[in-house]
């Protein structure tokens, strides 16, 4: 396994979006995370993938979470949270993002909440 890197989020380089577009409020990120995952104190996992890898990060802070999206949004190509509940467990540090930290396997989700479903125009 891969040693973790604990990294604070202002040190973490951004690289430059395709399309950089304006980050979104705090506050609307948290509308959205509190809509998808109500329970508080829940496990919550975040996902920058970026070159050299991608950065995981669990929260249960739903305030952390957001304002961390908030500051990387724009950054990056992709900034996502899971919508599936991974095993407690697996969080070796809380509330951080890391680099060199394995991101949750099938095997570790404990339950589906939400069933996602991708459609596109024809």
């Amino acid at each position: 396994m891969p040693s973790e890197k604990a990294v604070h989020v202002n040190e973490i380089t951004p690289q430059q979006s395709p399309t950089p577009t304006p980050a979104p409020a705090p506050t609307e990120i948290l509308s959205a995370i509190e809509i998808l995952f109500p329970e508080t104190d829940q496990l919550i996992e975040l996902r920058i993938p970026r070159k050299g890898g991608t950065q995981v990060g669990y929260f249960t802070n739903h305030k952390k979470l957001a304002t961390v999206i908030a500051q990387m949004s724009g950054s990056y190509p992709a900034i996502y949270y899971t919508l599936n509940l991974p095993a407690a467990s697996i969080a070796t540090s809380i509330d951080t993002v890391a680099t060199g930290r394995s991101a949750t396997s099938e095997k570790q989700i404990v339950r589906r909440q939400w069933l996602l479903i991708d459609a596109d125009p024809i």
